[in-house]
């Protein structure tokens, strides 16, 4: 992960059209788009064009599944949103098969459900008492069934498992000789070759995982970029989020004086004036969505306050700190409702589905499934309570109005019906519209 990504043109195959872009490319095989570029495609009865606009900053990621289902017309998938939404995509991949957290309707609960079939039929052979033939007979009642299950599935330790507990049905060892003691031996020998399947899946979501791994390397890059920025206004911020980050409460923190403050005198001139070089050159490698929006302002307000100290302009000095002290506080208030109000409340309702998906494989049941909060409540309530308090970051009144003293900047009238559809999709109970406007929300920021 140490090498850095590399631009390249890469061509591939999307929704039937030869692609061919420039991009930046990742060691983990993602890619950030340059360029924008777009498709024209005839839509409808009529074949009127329809022209699809893909902007830079977008992020695509090799799918060999969605490769081979659509007979190699789409390659790659296109994630508009960038390093949130891919992000999101590769742990929901991982908690398909269970393994954060043994989740209904995954395929690891269903290998830990026939795990516990085989571990009672073995016991229950071993501790009964009955003659041979009783005991073949209690084996085929135990092990059929679950063979049955195992019929249909193509994983070699899986057919492995299925060869044991058919063995496991008949009281005869390696030397042909009636023993009931190898039914409850061979059975329970099921049970490691499910265990290698375990570790097998564990091998895959390792490298699902190298992808999602190198995507938090790309966010924790960037929000390391614009505290370091932010440390230049408030020093103390740096106590604050260690202890944020430990998850603790900051202790004794000192108010100590920043940029802002101290815009007199040469001397200091002189080191904002090298920092802010640095920023501006680290700005202008921000490439991938959704950050490259805010971080071209951000290298301009750099710029322009490098020529303010060239020129000894203080007024606009002091506008153009202002500016990208204004910048840092809409990436952290995206970076919050990333991480603590969308991230969550998607694998949550991804959960939800899948409990009712194992549900309805029981009860048969048809019709709609839809997500309300009695489901889980704690933990839509903990969701709402982040969106709360990503509210109060960007200075929402409780009359449902922005205060005038908060953050000037275009994207707020754009927000604030936002804000308030979101809101009331809450009290509605629709989180389905209440995930598709926040999504509206980080496409703004």
């Amino acid at each position: 992960m140490a090498q850095g990504p590399i631009e390249s043109i890469e061509i591939f195959m999307y929704q039937g059209r030869e692609v061919r872009i420039s991009c930046l490319v990742y060691p983990w095989g993602d890619a950030t788009q340059l360029d924008n570029f777009e498709i024209a495609r005839e839509a409808g009865k009529r074949k009127k064009t329809k022209v699809e606009r893909y902007h830079a900053g977008s992020m695509w990621r090799t799918n060999k599944d969605l490769a081979r289902t659509s007979k190699g017309k789409t390659e790659r998938q296109h994630y508009p949103s960038g390093a949130y939404s891919l992000l999101r995509s590769g742990i929901e991949a991982v908690n398909n098969y269970g393994l954060i957290k043994f989740a209904p309707d995954t395929e690891i609960s269903e290998i830990e459900d026939h795990k516990l079939k085989v571990r009672r039929a073995a016991i229950e052979i071993m501790t009964n008492g009955g003659s041979v033939v009783e005991l073949e007979t209690l084996a085929k009642q135990h092990n059929e069934p679950l063979i049955r299950e195992l019929d249909t599935k193509r994983n070699i330790r899986k057919k492995m498992a299925q060869q044991n507990l058919r063995r496991g049905t008949v009281a005869i060892d390696s030397r042909g000789r009636r023993n009931p003691r190898v039914m409850a031996a061979v059975t329970e020998a099921a049970i490691g070759n499910l265990n290698w399947r375990i570790e097998s899946m564990w091998s895959i979501a390792s490298r699902l995982d190298t992808r999602s791994r190198g995507v938090t390397s790309i966010i924790r890059q960037r929000r390391a970029l614009y505290r370091q920025v932010r440390l230049q206004f408030d020093p103390h911020c740096e106590a604050v989020w260690k202890a944020e980050d430990a998850g603790t409460r900051p202790k004794n923190v000192q108010i100590q004086p920043g940029w802002l403050d101290e815009l007199s005198g040469l001397p200091e001139h002189e080191a904002m004036y090298e920092t802010l070089r640095h920023f501006r050159n680290a700005f202008e490698l921000v490439k991938e969505a959704p950050f490259c929006k805010n971080a071209r302002h951000m290298a301009e307000d750099c710029k322009r306050a490098m020529w303010a100290i060239e020129e000894q302009q203080d007024v606009h000095l002091y506008n153009a700190l202002k500016r990208i002290l204004e910048g840092t506080r809409w990436f952290f208030a995206l970076d919050h409702l990333e991480q603590r109000v969308i991230f969550p409340l998607a694998l949550l309702m991804a959960d939800l589905r899948r409990r009712e998906r194992a549900r309805r494989r029981v009860t048969h049941e048809k019709g709609k499934f839809k997500i309300t909060r009695n489901l889980a409540p704690y933990e839509f309530g903990m969701i709402a309570h982040a969106f709360s308090s990503f509210v109060k970051e960007l200075a929402w009144e409780k009359d449902g109005e922005l205060m005038p003293e908060a953050i000037a900047n275009p994207m707020r009238p754009r927000i604030k019906p936002l804000l308030k559809t979101v809101f009331a999709a809450m009290r509605e109970d629709d989180w389905i519209k209440v995930k598709r406007n926040l999504l509206k929300i980080e496409a703004i920021l």
